[in-house]
């Protein structure tokens, strides 16, 4: 079952949805503010719940919030350098800059602020519970070009799998687009005033190869370097803290980097066939490329997608003084790690990367699943 709250904390327009998976293992909270997952507990072995992402109580709170929480990030997650490409000879030029000199997940009110179209869904038979939205961004949008339609799915399956799904297409004009979601999570055990742990002591495993080779403002130099031998090579599980503070990552005080996919061909940019959202068991459709744990909740994940990079970022920037969260209690820096699943940061100026552009008649379609256990 899914309840809404309609025009949650007196918002108008503004609705919070509340379902949990058949199992009992996890208990969402989901508003169409940015298609946004506001918290999302999952039971441990010894039967006790807790939060396993960083959010905020109160509505007001999700609209002042800057940290990009538990959100939808568009119409382009991660940067684009000083806010400018080219897309068939012509120069574009977006309306806002707001990460430094460079254009950063939209802009200053991309998809995360926006109220989205939603609606429940619910499927009895196959204990599929959750929101569709869908929005329409129109040709011009913070300086993109074209007509965008984007429909997205936030779903919760009876094997406790979580989706995150879009797809899109375009008219008026060609377009770039980079969907993701913004979730931190953190799997460790809270103190008992709530105060969330970093997220140094969890266990990472990516299965990529390369990653992308950033400079101060982590925009990319074009190079993808192999993760041999490096902090980055997280191709067996390793403890996140063991070399968060190499002097590799210093730049970005920590894990703010892409990590790029071996063998992404365009069979693996798409569900296999049989894929249906309202069946659930979608990972089974996915390549796995990733899993996060916590020894001390035996709390965990394994990551599937599509997309052919995930932008880990630790949290490098979050501030106690400033960032407040569940029950106003402080995230301490690193208290929360973004696996955003999607393609390279600035691939509108990097035509060596994988094309991020969408024409009109194409179908863009991204699909990443986490499945949680409890051990």
């Amino acid at each position: 079952m899914v309840s809404v709250e309609k025009n949650w904390g007196g918002v108008e327009g503004m609705h919070l949805y509340t379902f949990e998976s058949k199992s009992g293992l996890l208990k969402a909270k989901v508003t169409n503010m940015g298609v946004s997952i506001v918290s999302l507990e999952a039971r441990r072995k010894d039967g006790t719940y807790q939060h396993t992402s960083l959010g905020y109580d109160s509505a007001q709170e999700w609209q002042k919030g800057s940290s990009y929480f538990g959100c939808t990030v568009g119409r382009f997650g991660n940067r684009i350098k000083q806010g400018k490409f080219t897309l068939d000879g012509k120069e574009i030029t977006l309306t806002h800059c707001n990460n430094g000199a460079n254009h950063l997940h939209g802009g200053v009110k991309g998809f995360d602020k926006l109220l989205w179209e939603s609606e429940v869904v619910d499927n009895a038979e196959t204990g599929v519970r959750g929101v569709k939205c869908t929005l329409v961004s129109p040709d011009g949008d913070n300086g993109y070009p074209g007509e965008l339609k984007v429909e997205s799915w936030l779903l919760i399956d009876a094997n406790d799998e979580l989706l995150f799904s879009w797809e899109a297409s375009v008219t008026k004009a060609k377009t770039v687009l980079n969907l993701t979601n913004h979730t931190y999570w953190n799997l460790g055990k809270r103190a008992a005033d709530g105060a969330v742990p970093t997220i140094e002591d969890h266990t990472l495993q990516l299965n990529a190869d390369r990653y992308v080779d950033v400079n101060d403002e982590s925009i990319p130099s074009g190079k993808l370097p192999p993760v041999d031998g490096t902090c980055f090579d997280f191709r067996k599980p390793t403890r996140i803290g063991d070399r968060v503070d190499d002097p590799l990552a210093a730049p970005q005080l920590g894990y703010d980097h892409a990590f790029v996919f071996p063998d992404c061909s365009a069979d693996d940019a798409k569900p296999k066939d049989g894929f249906d959202y309202s069946k659930g068991g979608w990972s089974s459709f996915l390549k796995q490329q990733g899993e996060l744990s916590s020894n001390d909740t035996g709390l965990g994940f394994k990551l599937f997608t599509t997309q052919p990079s995930v932008q880990g970022y630790c949290g490098n920037f979050l501030n106690p003084e400033s960032e407040k969260g569940y029950g106003q209690v402080p995230i301490v820096k690193r208290g929360g790690l973004c696996l955003e699943c999607q393609h390279l940061p600035d691939s509108p100026n990097r035509p060596e990367f994988p094309t991020t552009t969408l024409a009109p008649g194409e179908k863009y379609h991204h699909v990443t699943v986490h499945k949680f256990y409890a051990k």
